[in-house]
């Protein structure tokens, strides 16, 4: 029982980092751009590729794409926090059928130790997404002098207490369910 708890804890854990690591990894690698940014003459017309910039304006560009940059991550860790929590239900969900399906133990055993693997790897996953999630936050100040574009905030914080609280509760349900799919999982393979 003690491996299955390590197990299915460890594995949770895992994805929960993996989880809390995609804004970084899925958008810092290639040439960053997110969008196609077109920039604009003073009469409103697309400047062509070919037509020389002057530095005030290869400046703006390069903010406005940053900035653009920084929203499609934010809108990624956004995404993130919204979702962690049905994502963590539905990977318990299938490590306990998993754990059912595979497990020689008895069904008290199983029990107990995908209930207590997925509490434990609900709290991990959901405390360890947020938290790394939130540290890769964008923030772009002194945002004026652009126009057409949206503020950035530039103060965003995790409430780590909620999130425990919160963890705990999910867990908790989570676990259930976990814990009823590996017996239906063990019954339905004898």
């Amino acid at each position: 029982m003690k491996n299955l708890v390590l197990w299915i804890a460890v594995a949770m854990a895992a994805a929960g980092l993996a989880f809390g690591l995609m804004p970084t990894l899925y958008g810092s690698f290639g040439d960053g751009d997110v969008t196609e940014t077109i920039q604009l003459d003073e009469d409103g017309e697309p400047i062509e590729e070919d037509e020389d910039l002057s530095e005030e304006e290869e400046k703006e560009l390069a903010e406005e794409e940053e900035i653009e940059q920084a929203h499609f991550n934010n809108d990624l860790i956004e995404t993130l926090i919204f979702f962690s929590p049905y994502l963590v239900v539905l990977f318990g969900a299938a490590a306990g059928l998993a754990a059912g399906i595979l497990g020689s133990k008895g069904e008290k055993d199983l029990a107990v130790g995908v209930a207590a693997g997925v509490l434990v790897g609900t709290i991990l996953f959901m405390v360890l997404s947020n938290a790394i999630a939130i540290q890769q936050w964008s923030t772009v100040v002194d945002l004026e002098h652009l126009s057409d574009t949206r503020a950035i905030d530039t103060d965003l914080s995790l409430s780590y207490g909620t999130v425990l609280t919160n963890s705990i509760a999910l867990g908790i349900s989570t676990a259930v369910c976990a814990t009823i799919a590996a017996v239906g999982g063990s019954r339905f393979t004898e």
